[in-house]
C-alpha cells in the first residue's frame, strides 16, 4: 500500500489556522482580563483590552483573506461557504459574529481617544452593554479557537488528523500563543501600570501550564498513531524525522520557552534593590524572547501538522 501526502491544504490554510487560533484566543484572554480581573475604579488602563481586541480582530480578518485565497475555485468556495455540514461554514459564521461582538466591545474604549471623539454618542449607547458584548466576544473567540482544530479532525481520509487529540492540541496551542502575545505586549509596554504587570505574571504562568499540557497531549497523540492504522504511523514518522518539527517546534517552540518562563518567574520573585530597574528590564526582554518563540512554535505546529497529512492509496476496502 502507498501513502500519499495531501496537497489540498497548503501554506495558506496553515496561516489561516494560526491566525484564527491566535486571534480567537487573544480576544478571549484580553476580554476576560479586562472585564473580570481589572478593578476599573482603581486602574483606568484600557490599553490591554484595546490591544487584544484590535489585534484579535485584525488577525482573524487577515487570516480569513488567506482562506479566501485558497478557495479561489468558485465551486470549491461555494460548497465550503454555503454548506452547513462544512466546518469552514461554521468557522466563517463564528468569525463574523466574533468581529461584530469585538467591535461593540472595544468601541467605547476607542471613543475616549481625542481623534475618535466623534464616536462618543454611539459609544455612550454601547457602554452599558460593554460587559455583555465583551463576554460574547470572549465566548466566540473560544469557539473560533476550537473550530480551527475540528476543521482538520473532520477529514476522515487522513487518520492522523481524525482524532480528538488534534482539536485539544490546537486549542491549547491557540491559548498559549494568545497568552504569549499578551506577555509580549505587557513586557514591552512603557505604561507600566499595575494591571499590565498583573497580566504579565498571570499570562506567563498560564502559558507554562499550557505548554506542559501540550507536551502531554503530543505524547498521547503519537501514542495513538503508534497503535493506529498504517497511514497514521506514516504521518507520525514524517514528523519525527522532520528537523523543523523536532527542533523548530518541539525544542525551540515548546521546551525552550518553558525553560525561559521558569527562569523569568524565578527572577521576578527576587528583589534586586538598587538594581531593580535593570533587573526588570532584563526580565522584560527575556519575556519578549519567550513570547516570540511561543508564537513561532504555534505557526510551525500547524504547518507541520498539515504537512503530515498522509492517506493510503488505494483506499482500504
Amino acid at each position: 500500500m502507498t501513502y500519499i501526502q495531501q496537497r489540498t491544504w497548503g501554506d495558506l490554510i496553515a496561516i489561516y489556522l494560526f491566525l484564527g487560533g491566535l486571534g480567537g484566543a487573544v480576544m478571549t484572554l484580553g476580554a476576560l482580563s479586562d472585564l473580570y480581573l481589572r478593578r476599573h475604579g482603581d486602574s483606568p488602563d484600557d490599553g490591554p483590552a484595546i490591544f487584544a481586541a484590535l489585534f484579535g480582530m485584525g488577525a482573524l480578518a487577515f487570516g480569513t483573506l488567506f482562506l479566501l485565497l485558497d478557495l479561489l475555485q468558485p465551486t470549491k468556495a461555494f460548497f465550503a461557504l454555503l454548506n452547513p455540514k462544512s466546518w469552514i461554514f461554521w468557522g466563517v459564521l463564528f468569525i463574523s459574529l466574533y468581529l461584530l461582538a469585538g467591535a461593540l466591545y472595544v468601541l467605547p474604549y476607542l471613543a475616549r481617544w481625542p481623534r475618535l471623539k466623534v464616536l462618543a454618542p454611539l459609544a455612550g449607547a454601547l457602554a452599558p452593554w460593554q460587559k455583555v458584548s465583551g463576554s460574547l466576544a470572549a465566548v466566540l473567540g473560544l469557539l473560533v479557537a476550537i473550530y480551527t482544530g475540528f476543521l482538520l479532525s473532520s477529514a476522515p481520509g487522513i487518520p492522523f488528523w481524525n482524532t480528538p487529540a488534534l482539536p485539544i492540541l490546537f486549542v491549547l496551542s491557540a491559548f498559549s500563543t494568545g497568552a504569549a502575545l499578551l506577555m509580549l505586549y505587557a513586557a514591552l509596554s512603557r505604561a507600566g501600570s499595575s494591571f499590565r504587570a498583573d497580566i504579565l505574571h498571570r499570562a506567563e504562568r498560564l502559558d507554562m501550564g499550557l505548554v506542559l499540557a501540550e507536551l502531554v497531549v503530543i505524547a498521547a497523540y503519537f501514542n495513538f498513531a503508534r497503535f493506529g492504522v498504517e497511514a497514521a504511523k506514516a504521518s507520525a514518522s514524517y514528523l519525527l524525522h522532520s528537523t523543523g518539527f523536532t527542533f523548530g517546534f518541539m525544542l525551540f517552540g515548546l521546551m525552550t520557552p518553558l525553560t525561559l518562563e521558569v527562569i523569568s518567574v524565578s527572577m521576578s520573585g527576587l528583589k534586586a534593590g538598587p538594581k531593580e530597574t535593570s533587573g526588570h528590564r532584563s526580565i522584560s526582554w527575556l519575556v519578549a524572547l519567550t513570547s516570540l518563540l511561543v508564537l513561532a512554535g504555534g505557526a510551525l505546529l500547524r504547518y507541520y501538522i498539515l504537512k503530515a497529512g498522509f492517506y493510503s492509496y488505494p483506499w482500504p476496502s
